[in-house]
């Protein structure tokens, strides 16, 4: 179904995007990742469906034409993917795109699925100002079906991360969230990686599964001989909240995340990445943020000379 709602333009609860502004063009999303958070939003439809927010481009051309200072920064997207496989979504999100390049905007893009052409296309015009999250954090497509079913397959997602460092935009592989003691074990991390530097991709970023209560139901399968109410009874034992936002979570232990970012930060360097992590989602062992998108106030300025 579809229906309107403003503003397009909205501000993250994330304090390491605090100075961007996210659009979401949907509510739900279709990808179906089992540990997606968004599944315990209010507005969310539920069971891979989406409501569309139809007019989207038309009202983000006025939120613009209102705004004395533009965006830093636009975040496509924090609660659904932006290239959901349906046209008039995907033609809907192409025109905010487009818009917002055109405007000399910087984009921050964080997705699971496929790029399509137009869009790198699109991209390629303007690549100074695209920064780009892919999401995958294993190898395994018999891994990555079981909690990601609606993603695209992980071939497809090295194949993002290919095309959008031919055409010279900034690419980052987003590891997130890591799933304690199956894919963020060595071997694991170590294939891949080396897929990754192969395709000349120099940054990531590493989280781990967070569980709220909303998400426990979804996760409780089991891998081969990985099971999530065992790994959750050894180490989900510390309680959080996600950037200062009121719902309680549980985090891995600290032990457990000090080791394994370590270890990761290690292997990355092996293979020439530079891995990071957020405060935001390690408020106890991480002080920085895992992202450094927004341009300096100079920077700002020679955008819109």
């Amino acid at each position: 179904m579809s229906r309107e709602r403003p503003p397009i333009l909205a501000r993250p609860s994330l304090p390491c995007l605090s100075d961007a502004y996210v659009i979401n063009l949907t509510a739900g999303c279709p990808l179906r990742c089992r540990y997606c958070y968004a599944q315990s939003y209010r507005n969310n439809p539920g069971d891979g469906r989406i409501s569309f927010y139809a007019g989207s481009a038309k009202r983000l051309e006025a939120e613009l034409a209102r705004k004395k200072r533009k965006p830093r920064l636009v975040y496509f997207s924090s609660a659904t993917d932006p290239f959901i496989p349906i046209p008039a979504i995907l033609d809907e999100q192409f025109s905010m795109m487009e818009m917002l390049l055109a405007e000399n905007i910087p984009l921050l893009i964080m997705t699971k699925a496929k790029i399509p052409d137009r869009f790198l296309q699109l991209f390629s015009r303007h690549s100074d100002r695209v920064n780009a999250q892919v999401g995958l954090t294993t190898t395994d497509d018999r891994v990555r079906s079981t909690f990601e079913p609606g993603a695209t397959s992980v071939a497809g997602r090295l194949r993002n991360i290919s095309y959008l460092v031919e055409i010279g935009a900034r690419v980052e592989l987003r590891m997130d969230p890591l799933i304690p003691m199956l894919t963020d074990t060595d071997s694991s991390l170590v294939a891949l990686l080396r897929e990754v530097s192969g395709r000349r991709c120099r940054e990531a970023a590493a989280s781990f599964l967070h569980i709220r209560p909303a998400i426990r139901p979804a996760m409780a399968v089991r891998f081969k001989d990985w099971d999530f109410d065992a790994v959750m009874r050894r180490l989900y034992v510390k309680t959080a909240r996600l950037g200062g936002e009121g719902c309680a979570m549980l985090l891995p232990s600290e032990e457990y995340r000090r080791e394994r970012l370590g270890a990761m930060e290690r292997m990355a360097g092996e293979f020439g990445i530079t891995i990071k992590s957020c405060a935001c989602k390690n408020p106890d062992i991480v002080a920085g943020k895992c992202h450094d998108r927004l341009p300096s106030d100079d920077e700002q300025m020679d955008l819109f000379r």
